[in-house]
């Protein structure tokens, strides 16, 4: 998720007001940069409105009344125009960008924006409606204030319903808590010593950067038993808190990873909101420490208010970057069912996870008769076939779909039996009687399936 656009009303310090992210047609700044006070406090707040759920609002709106509102007797009115990336936010050929706002009430209650408020930010975003919030997966926002405070001693990284929330919530709550960087590393490391991939790859790179940051060997201290806390509390607070915060990102940036085709979890595309930075990163480490952010997360889009000082120390460099806003797919045309030869009969194991004896005796019976015999597993293909046959064996919902799918596209033609669907159907006496033909499924080898039934009505002894 990206922010290409922000139109608020009746914000406080910010009143009515439009803020555009762009740089050109089809291009965001990767850096955008605000002044220190409340008005960049009130618009980073904004943005991390935009980018929660209805869940994570009504949340936030139980632990800490906002009062946003310039007027009380006025509703709150945010609009955006959101970036959407797939696959964890949209299908390959779904609209990239969306129109989409909320409309808050006094006490921080807040509801879709009706389209007759919207105001129009760009008539070429299709306009929609804030999602619900369910997922912490795919959509990543992240908010820091200034004030950093983490979790001591352990931390729970099971994905709650308010995950989201989390997140974001120093922007909101000087008290809110951040991760235990000793645990999350500690709990990395476990992950990579017995699962290669994301966790190995991200420990990897964490490691040889936060090493060059604290002045000692991470890796090393990690693989022996308490030495990397001991290090860690060694080490001036100056030093460990913009750690916690990169080492945050890195956590969450994981988390919400799971669906991304990339193996680099840090290739997630995503917002981060900072709130005076340079309250918690003393002077001369800034620039590093921008730097670091900049290298670790290279598809985030950054928000970042800062003091006319730290401003001046801001690496330049990185103003000019740039991320690109992609575009959709072409949407691919249905392939037509693939015919097989004439004469073919076609047997479909519609949910079996064992080979099905049912199939096996018939595909014998048919080829006795000098007919080719085809299997097709599951129902996402619908093979075209003069003769179809299905065997269903578990009665679930999945399986009754699956059924549903292949009567709507065989009609008449098909015939479904199986435990799944009739347990007084059975096979013809003269085909039941048949030798299975083991050749219809050919993962089987040498093997045979045979079956063994035990009494067990005179107990076991």
């Amino acid at each position: 998720m990206y922010f290409e656009q922000l139109l608020v009303g009746n914000v406080r310090y910010l009143g009515n007001s439009a803020h555009d992210f762009t740089t050109g047609p089809g291009r965001l700044r990767r850096w955008n940069l605000l002044p220190s006070g409340r008005s960049s406090t009130a618009l980073l707040r904004s943005l991390a409105l935009a980018g929660l759920g209805q869940r994570q609002l009504e949340r936030l709106a139980q632990r800490s009344p906002l009062s946003l509102a310039e007027r009380a007797d006025q509703p709150l009115h945010l609009e955006f125009v959101q970036v959407r990336h797939a696959p964890q936010e949209r299908g390959p050929a779904s609209p990239v960008r969306r129109h989409l706002g909320w409309w808050g009430a006094e006490g921080g209650q807040f509801s879709a924006l009706p389209k007759s408020a919207m105001r129009q930010l760009d008539t070429a975003a299709r306009e929609g409606r804030p999602d619900l919030g369910r997922s912490n997966v795919g959509r990543l926002l992240l908010g820091y204030g200034s004030q950093i405070r983490s979790k001591a001693g352990t931390d729970c990284f099971d994905i709650h319903p308010d995950q989201r929330l989390k997140r974001c919530a120093g922007l909101f709550d000087s008290e809110a808590q951040v991760t235990d960087p000793v645990a999350f590393l500690e709990r990395l490391r476990h992950k990579s010593q017995y699962r290669a991939g994301r966790a190995r790859a991200l420990l990897a790179r964490l490691s040889a950067d936060l090493s060059d940051w604290l002045g000692w060997d991470v890796a090393g201290s990690l693989g022996k038993e308490c030495a990397f806390e001991v290090r860690w509390q060694a080490t001036r607070a100056s030093l460990r808190r913009p750690a916690i915060v990169a080492l945050d990102m890195g956590r969450h940036i994981f988390d919400a990873s799971t669906h991304l085709d990339d193996p680099d979890p840090l290739q997630q595309p995503g917002v981060v909101l900072l709130d005076r930075p340079d309250v918690w990163c003393e002077a001369g480490r800034q620039p590093q420490f921008f730097k670091l952010l900049d290298a670790w997360f290279p598809k985030v889009q950054f928000f970042v208010a800062l003091s006319p000082a730290a401003r001046g120390r801001f690496p330049a460099q990185l103003l000019d970057q740039c991320l690109s806003i992609p575009e959709p797919q072409p949407r691919r045309l249905p392939a037509l069912p693939r015919r097989l030869p004439q004469g073919t009969v076609l047997l479909v194991d519609v949910d079996g996870t064992l080979p099905n004896l049912a199939l096996m005796k018939l595909s014998r019976y048919f080829k006795a008769q000098g007919r080719k015999v085809a299997l097709a597993r599951g129902v996402k293909e619908l093979l075209r076939a003069e003769t179809v046959l299905a065997s269903c064996v578990f009665s679930t919902a999945p399986s009754a779909r699956r059924v549903e799918i292949l009567r709507r596209g065989y009609g008449s033609t098909v015939q479904v039996g199986g435990s799944g669907v009739d347990l007084r159907l059975r096979l013809a006496p003269d085909i039941e009687a048949l030798a299975p033909d083991y050749s219809l499924y050919p993962e089987l080898g040498d093997r045979a399936l045979g079956f063994l039934m035990v009494d067990f009505s005179a107990g076991i002894p």
